[in-house]
């Protein structure tokens, strides 16, 4: 079942529950469409002996991936200009970093209160990067080999 279903449901009883009995919403629910499986689920969140589904962690994850290219070319910037031994340091660290955020993104994915939403970020958020990262060097690659043979 979508979230948007779900949460279409949730809001029909929140709004209903107190006027009618939840035989007669189920009932309606049903009728109006959704499927029974949907509303049965439904009625077990709005009643607590079902947690409800963890928000969507995208936005983090967006955040993490950009924050860690922000970070590349920061560290790109520092290498290739003045600061050729600070931009070395920082540059052997974003590894460590990448590899902080993917174990510490994985350890939040198991936890069970509200730190799983952080690790969704972290998590998805590092695979992100890694993915973007890969094709801008895919495309930087494929540039550099094509310059080479063309000449």
């Amino acid at each position: 079942m979508s979230r948007r279903n779900l949460e279409a449901l949730l809001a029909y009883l929140a709004e209903n529950a107190g006027r009618f009995s939840m035989d007669a919403l189920r009932a309606q629910m049903v009728k109006a469409g959704h499927r029974p499986d949907a509303v049965e689920r439904a009625i077990r969140v709005y009643q607590g002996t079902e947690p409800p589904p963890d928000p969507p962690a995208w936005m983090g994850a967006v955040i993490v991936a950009v924050a860690d290219l922000v970070l590349v070319g920061l560290f790109a910037w520092l290498f290739t200009n003045a600061h050729k031994p600070s931009g070395c340091v920082i540059l052997s660290l974003l590894p460590v970093l990448c590899l902080l955020e993917f174990v510490v993104g994985l350890t939040l994915l198991a936890a069970v209160d509200g730190r799983r939403r952080l690790g969704k970020a972290l998590f998805f958020g590092v695979l992100l990067f890694f993915g973007v990262s890969l094709a801008i060097v895919s495309v930087w690659g494929a540039t550099k080999v094509g310059g080479l043979t063309g000449s």
